[in-house]
């Protein structure tokens, strides 16, 4: 694809230094913006939340997807179940009452998680408590899937890819996947808005024009729609570049993919 002539915002990355302080909604649990509407192009919604030690069980009229960045502790649904979660693991949350869902934290250091919403324009999602003594009603409950749960959908010579979160999960309007970026990647582009959270390893980003950002762990790539948007990735170092990717997606159907070279 020719790099002239293409309209609308370019990705944007946001390193772990850069990222936006938040109100603190939760007691004793430092919150940090990585994504909300003042990104060009946002169709999430997401923060990064530090758990030193419990927040109580709530619920959003949106789903709600929450990536385990590090430490280990407890997801406490709308049953009153107690589900043991650890780094790399991924809890799903149901929009209303029955998705409702809290956290405990069990280790020393910091429960650390990465929550998405799908949310138009980027939008702050609402959040309702929840008291474990009322009738959730009917409705799919907060779920979750370990790091070994993963199911593995494709490998190429660039990457190996892992289905996180699609249409085959109740209550889903998000669709994530775990990649792995072994070499370089041709740049592409969604008809839909795509955020990937760099897990681990180090590389490049290009965007659109060509332009190339160096990327970490904890760092944030917020690709818009359209070609634009285009992106493609290849690793620096000696690792492969592990990804988070998510997508708001109606029913979690998976997003096109349009090549552009």
């Amino acid at each position: 694809m020719s790099e002239q002539g293409i309209s609308g915002p370019r990705l944007h990355y946001r390193s772990p230094q850069d990222g936006l302080a938040a109100p603190a909604d939760y007691p004793d649990a430092p919150i940090s913006l990585v994504l909300e509407r003042s990104t060009a192009g946002a169709d999430l919604f997401g923060v990064a939340v530090a758990i030193g030690g419990d927040i109580p069980l709530h619920y959003h009229s949106m789903m709600e997807f929450q990536y385990v960045v590090s430490g280990n502790g407890l997801a406490l649904n709308a049953d009153g179940a107690e589900i043991p979660i650890s780094a790399g693991g991924t809890v799903i949350s149901p929009a209303g009452p029955a998705g409702a869902h809290g956290f405990r934290n069990l280790g020393r250091l910091p429960l650390t998680l990465l929550c998405l919403y799908p949310s138009p324009g980027g939008a702050t999602p609402d959040r309702s408590p929840f008291d474990p003594r009322t009738d959730p009603g009917q409705g799919p409950r907060t779920t979750y899937r370990s790091p070994h749960e993963l199911r593995p959908t494709r490998t190429d010579d660039a990457t190996r890819v892992a289905r996180i979160l699609d249409d085959s999960d109740p209550g889903a309007e998000l669709h994530a996947f775990a990649t792995a970026v072994e070499s370089a990647t041709v740049r592409h582009h969604h008809s839909v808005f795509e955020l990937q959270y760099v897990v681990t390893g180090v590389g490049v980003v290009t965007d659109a024009d060509g332009r190339e950002t160096e990327i970490g762990p904890g760092g944030v790539v917020a690709c818009p729609a359209g070609p634009s948007g285009a992106h493609a990735f290849r690793p620096s170092g000696s690792m492969p570049l592990q990804l988070l990717c998510v997508s708001p997606s109606p029913m979690g159907t998976a997003p096109d993919t349009v090549l552009d070279e």
